[in-house]
């Protein structure tokens, strides 16, 4: 694997060594800023292979301060248990407000629930059953999603 370095030496992404030989000798995109010990035989020329490698101009890079709201980002911010009993048996999504009732499916609106609470809140609002969150909800920041790939889960 190679570095990539953007045009302001800032971390950009790896890609494979090949992938690197395009951008600094085929296409002309890109510079070498170190050099491997290994060099590459070719008919005509030899090349040595680039370990670190800057983009010739600098790539704008849009950042999501938000994760985009899926089950598995939810079942994942919720620890996979349960919001109002914390058991992490038969586990669901469920809407604090129903859809039916207005509420949206989003991570303000939905927690991890067990089918046994899910079926006693059924369509109607927390307010007007004996449940209790017991979780905080929350909208997770788009770096969480690093460190959640990380977990043995």
């Amino acid at each position: 694997m190679v570095i990539v370095l953007n045009g302001d030496y800032s971390f950009l992404s790896h890609c494979s060594v090949e992938r690197a030989m395009i951008l600094t000798y085929i296409k002309d995109k890109a510079e070498i800023i170190e050099y491997s010990s290994n060099i590459l035989n070719t008919i005509n020329k030899k090349y040595i292979i680039p370990t670190i490698i800057r983009i010739r101009y600098y790539v704008k890079i849009k950042f999501k301060k938000f994760l985009p709201f899926s089950k598995k980002s939810l079942f994942k911010r919720d620890n996979y248990k349960c919001g109002y009993c914390g058991s992490s048996k038969d586990i669901t999504m469920d809407h604090i407000i129903p859809l039916s009732k207005g509420g949206k499916t989003c991570f303000e609106n939905c927690v991890v629930s067990c089918r046994k609470c899910n079926m006693q809140k059924g369509d109607s609002l927390l307010c007007n059953t004996n449940l209790e969150l017991q979780v905080k909800v929350y909208k997770p920041m788009s770096i969480m999603a690093k460190w959640w790939n990380t977990l043995k889960l």
